[in-house]
């Protein structure tokens, strides 16, 4: 599932939107992983989850998504499959939508575990089970309340979270704050010998950050001011 906008998005044998945690459906959520770290959700925080960063995708375009690219393709029972169309898969490419890259890597590798000879044996049962939540009732709105979204999700200007200053493009690696061609949004709040102070969010620390002395060079793209 994917914890954006407020709420929770999954498939279960279609899309859903539930208030999180989603414990009719899947229980009480875990506490702790063995390969995953979870931290409390910023905008739940009695709710663990594994923080994966911050979108410029607004929710007017995130729904859009969704249901012009998406719905179509995980809707019904028979769709669903345990190692190739699966609620890890359909959140997957929700974030590579909303982020630009996928689920950790670790999440998706579970799904191979699951090639062993008695799994597949089971397959067809667990497909119909995994996916069957839309025929009894237990999933909640398939994005009922998401259909008239006026108030507060329009176009989302980079500065209203980053601060006043002109918006560019960095090369994460030359500014010293990502890894080597990754890109950064950033405002600049300075700048003066061929060097730029810069406010950005930190996906590392999940939070909005800035950094001093960062090359100009490193600026790929200027947005606009």
């Amino acid at each position: 599932a994917v914890f954006v906008y407020g709420s929770e998005y999954w498939y279960g044998g279609k899309v859903f939107r539930t208030d999180p945690p989603a414990t009719k459906q899947f229980g009480q959520p875990i506490k702790s992983s063995p390969k995953l770290t979870l931290e409390p959700s910023a905008a739940k925080p009695e709710l663990n989850v594994v923080r994966m960063g911050y979108t410029f995708v607004t929710h007017n375009e995130f729904l859009k998504f969704l249901q012009d690219k998406v719905i179509k393709r995980y809707t019904g029972v028979e769709g669903y499959d345990l190692l190739t169309h699966s609620c890890n898969h359909f959140s997957d490419e929700c974030m590579h939508f909303l982020l630009g890259r996928g689920v950790p890597a670790h999440v998706l590798e579970l799904q191979q575990m699951a090639a062993s000879p008695s799994a597949l044996a089971l397959r067809p049962y667990l497909n119909r089970y995994l996916g069957g939540f839309s025929q009894n009732g237990g999933g909640g709105d398939q994005l009922l309340d998401d259909s008239d979204i006026h108030a507060g999700s329009g176009s989302l200007k980079p500065e209203e979270m980053l601060g006043a200053g002109t918006v560019v493009v960095l090369d994460g690696g030359a500014a010293g704050i990502g890894d080597e061609g990754s890109c950064v949004i950033a405002t600049i709040l300075a700048e003066k010998d061929g060097k730029c102070d810069v406010k950005y969010f930190d996906e590392a620390e999940h939070k909005v950050a800035t950094k001093t002395g960062v090359p100009l060079k490193a600026v790929q793209k200027r947005v606009h001011k």
